[in-house]
């Protein structure tokens, strides 16, 4: 009867499993072909948008064209009429007529190029009039009078960056555009459009990695006039992109766009509980199947050891795979604050800002470039941290005259600001700081030592009188992706913990006073710049000095149980007494308080952490093992524990601890 209940209760879970397997591999599929749909809606859409605003200048063009081979206008009409279109549309920088030139006649760099193809886009190229990057749409003509030519309107590769800078995949996503022949026409780093190196040349400098492959092997696809993707990972942090490639049959351009995977797959957390349940059933289902291949109905004394094993050993399996879930959690920035990527995000948060302004009738904003470069970070205490760096900001000559240099840290105990270094650069003044500064912070450490702090640097500026609002300075960062860590030293150390991205955004605060100051208001929610460092700690050393000793304890306190024994032989050899045992568990519980109160001194949290619970779990324990030393040593008759020497306490100790362990695992990461 009883091997009949354990195999239906293992069918039932197997089920379970087999249930709870189905639902999340077809929910992981369903959440990655939105998550991909979303991603390749998001590049046609882009696609779109540049085709509608380079087809006005591909009309306006053709019309000229067509007219002077028509007859219906001279060159010199049909430039006047590219002149009007020019001022209609801001797209077009310059334009005009060409005649077929003399043979070898460089007048127009992308003549010879577009007399193959035309009417078409040529690659870009620098203007010689302004020196600046530019492509040209021509197309030709032909008439008796005229003679042969091209019209044409050139478009500055900084319109298109204006055009292609407003396209938004998602918050982090960002995108590029390259030419026929794979040239950079736009990407958000500028030094890839100025160097005017081909895609191909650029990936031939890089390391060679199978990820590199896959954006070449995409890149050629898409040249070729096929749509394609390649999916990569950021061997550093270890986060997904997707890069989806577009190809645009008027221009024979590509754009692409390059999505956060971990960003556009929606809720995962969704996903990670689902994982967690699987885990869970299939330690259940492992524990029960094990129960049947051993018979523990039986009750032999090998089978049921080896199935408390077992089961021990699935528990500990199943917490370190719920605690690899929680430390490769995908890095995902703070949401409903503004994050500051790229220019695109920053104008839009200044035009929202200015737009506040005039609907409150207040006095416009003064705006100061500012940017933090950090050269050291040192965690002092649970709540305090050490920083020094650099902070420079920039003022416009005749914008920022009457504003008063400079900045403060609200959150600073102590902080040490000197001049550094000052330069003028045009209308441009700017004034750089050393500063090294006493942080203090309050941290979470609910789920140590698997927690991610997030380092946050408050930057108020020093003038009160004004209304000034300081933002990042981006055009000063190489990089500025949250994986590149804009601002930060290369290789900083910070021992116990790894950098996972650092970020700017704006948080909004409540000013309750107006500091004495009647032009400013007395109820002001004004934004505050914050330089963000996301960092994770790493496990191994909290593992170490914190949970490593409490495993040799439970490890010795299992020692004692199996000393338990009736026989006198046994008693005499072991010196085992009902007192020498209760001095053990003694020195256990007090070791196991001192610990406990030396973690809670060393964080100062002011809530339960999660490494705490293997404290409690070891305060249990030890009253267990205290109140099943006085029952056996009494002579209790309590069959669970006098049953064979005490063999079912013995048995249940491991399983019983590895099942608190993987509980709290359970329900902590949730």
């Amino acid at each position: 009867m009883t091997s009949l209940i354990v195999i239906s209760f293992c069918a039932a879970s197997f089920a379970a499993v087999s249930i709870q397997a189905c639902f999340y591999f077809t929910s992981l599929r369903e959440t990655a072909r939105s998550a991909e749909a979303i991603m390749s809606i998001e590049s046609r859409r882009a696609a779109e948008e540049l085709v509608i605003q380079l087809r006005k200048v591909e009309r306006a063009v053709s019309a000229a064209a067509r007219d002077i081979s028509a007859g219906a206008a001279s060159p010199d009409g049909a430039v006047a009429q590219l002149e009007r279109s020019g001022k209609e549309n801001p797209l077009i920088f310059t334009a005009g007529v060409a005649s077929e030139p003399a043979a070898g006649d460089p007048s127009e760099p992308w003549y010879g190029e577009c007399a193959l193809c035309a009417p078409c886009w040529s690659e870009p190229f620098r203007d010689k009039t302004s020196n600046e990057l530019a492509v040209a749409f021509a197309a030709p003509f032909n008439n008796p009078s005229a003679g042969k030519g091209m019209a044409f309107a050139t478009v500055s590769l900084e319109t298109i960056k204006s055009i292609a800078g407003s396209f938004r995949f998602g918050e982090t996503g960002y995108g590029y555009i390259i030419s026929g022949k794979g040239t950079f026409i736009y990407h958000p780093i500028s030094e890839a459009v100025e160097s005017q190196k081909t895609f191909s040349e650029i990936l031939a400098r890089t390391r060679k990695t199978p990820d590199a492959a896959r954006i070449g092997d995409a890149a050629k696809a898409a040249l070729a006039g096929r749509n394609s993707a390649a999916d990569i990972t950021n061997p550093e942090t270890g986060q997904r992109f997707r890069i989806v490639n577009t190809h645009i049959p008027d221009t024979k351009w590509v754009i692409g766009a390059v999505f956060s995977k971990d960003e556009m797959s929606g809720d995962t957390g969704f996903l990670r509980r689902q994982k967690m349940w699987m885990i869970l059933w299939l330690v259940i289902f492992t524990a029960l199947l094990s129960a049947v291949i051993f018979n523990v109905a039986a009750a032999d004394p090998w089978r049921l050891w080896t199935v408390s094993a077992v089961f021990s050993v699935t528990c500990i399996a199943g917490v370190f795979c719920i605690w690899y879930i929680a430390m490769t959690a995908p890095f995902v920035e703070q949401k409903n604050r503004p994050i500051f990527t790229d220019a695109v995000s920053l104008k839009k948060f200044t035009d929202g800002h200015i737009r506040a302004m005039a609907n409150l009738n207040k006095r416009p904003a003064a705006y100061i470039s500012t940017g933090i470069y950090i050269q050291s970070l040192e965690f002092t205490g649970s709540n305090d941290l050490n920083i020094t760096g650099y902070v420079w900001q920039k003022y416009t000559n005749g914008i920022h005259d009457n504003i008063r240099r400079g900045f403060t840290m609200p959150e600073a105990r102590q902080i040490n600001i000197r001049d550094s270094y000052s330069s003028r650069s045009g209308n441009t003044e700017i004034a750089g700081w050393y500063f090294e500064a006493t942080i203090r912070q309050q941290f979470d450490y609910s789920k140590y030592p698997f927690d991610r702090p997030n380092i946050w640097i408050w930057l108020r500026p020093a003038d009160f009188t004004n209304n000034v609002v300081l933002v990042p300075d981006l055009a000063s960062y190489k990089f500025l992706a949250p994986a590149s860590m804009p601002g930060m030293q290369e290789k900083i150390a910070l021992p116990g913990y790894s950098i996972l991205g650092t970020f700017f955004d704006h948080e909004y605060h409540i000013r309750r006073t107006n500091f004495g100051i009647a032009s400013r208001g007395r109820m002001e929610r004004a934004p505050e710049l914050y330089y963000n460092i996301v960092v994770r700690r790493n496990f191994i050393t909290p593992f170490v000095s914190k949970l490593f000793p409490l495993l040799i304890m439970f490890a010795i306190l299992f020692v004692v149980q199996l000393m338990f024994s009736q026989e006198e032989e046994k008693k005499k050899a072991f010196g085992f007494s009902a007192l020498a045992v209760m001095g053990v568990i003694i020195t256990f519980f007090f070791s196991t308080l001192l610990s406990h109160n030396s973690l809670r001194q060393e964080l100062a949290a002011d809530r339960i952490i999660f490494i705490e619970n293997f404290h409690f779990i070891a305060y249990f324990v030890l009253l267990l093992a205290a109140v099943k030393t006085l029952l056996f040593m009494g002579g209790s008759r309590v069959r669970l524990v006098q049953y064979k020497q005490g063999l079912i306490p013995k048995l249940l100790y491991w399983p019983l601890c590895t099942a608190l362990v993987f509980a709290i695992s359970f329900v902590n990461f949730y």
